[in-house]
């Protein structure tokens, strides 16, 4: 009976300690697979969805770390292409994209979550892409879109585009926009 005991106690050592070394790599395993599933979002959807809220989320933290003029916490919620093509946009002008070109972007009605409350303002996604497009900010014609791609779990700003050639009140321009952004890649 000893032996047995013995035998029983040697053997869920083991089994410890084979899991104990496996554990680096068991772990992410398990826990992508207890994960929720990434959120699915329809076809169309109106900014103020309870299935928006991921997008509206990011929306708020960018223009958030633009006000503080926080770099790292603005990288945290945008895709690296979108930031090249920031760096872009700023060394145009001698300037790197530091803290005070953030504060620039986030001024007055400028920031991104401010298209939400504008009348006409819609989601949109398709496939690992979800978008935003509505009338732009008052002193602008035309419509804005923000692209968003997925990354992992969650989306990061893509894109911002401006078109003053788009009528804001047109349903089917309005649409034609989206899929035509939803479909771009790279800025």
């Amino acid at each position: 009976m000893r032996s047995s005991g013995t035998v029983h106690v040697a053997t869920a050592g083991l089994v410890l300690g084979l899991l104990l070394l496996a554990a680096p790599w068991v772990a992410p395993m398990l826990g992508s697979f207890f994960a929720p599933p990434p959120v699915v979002l329809p076809a169309t959807f109106r900014p103020d969805a309870e299935v928006a809220l991921p997008l509206r989320e990011r929306l708020i933290a960018h223009d958030a770390a633009c006000a503080r003029g926080d770099v790292s916490a603005h990288a945290e919620v945008v895709s690296a292409t979108y930031r090249a093509s920031l760096q872009k946009t700023a060394a145009v002008f001698d300037r790197p994209l530091d803290g005070a070109m953030l504060r620039g972007l986030g001024e007055g009605d400028r920031g991104l979550a401010a298209m939400l409350a504008r009348e006409g303002c819609r989601g949109f996604a398709g496939g690992d892409r979800a978008c935003f497009v509505g009338p732009s900010a008052a002193l602008l014609r035309g419509c804005t879109g923000v692209l968003f791609v997925r990354d992992g779990d969650s989306f990061r700003i893509d894109r911002v585009v401006h078109l003053p050639e788009v009528d804001a009140e047109d349903e089917d321009a309005l649409a034609a926009f989206a899929r035509a952004l939803l479909a771009s890649r790279g800025n």
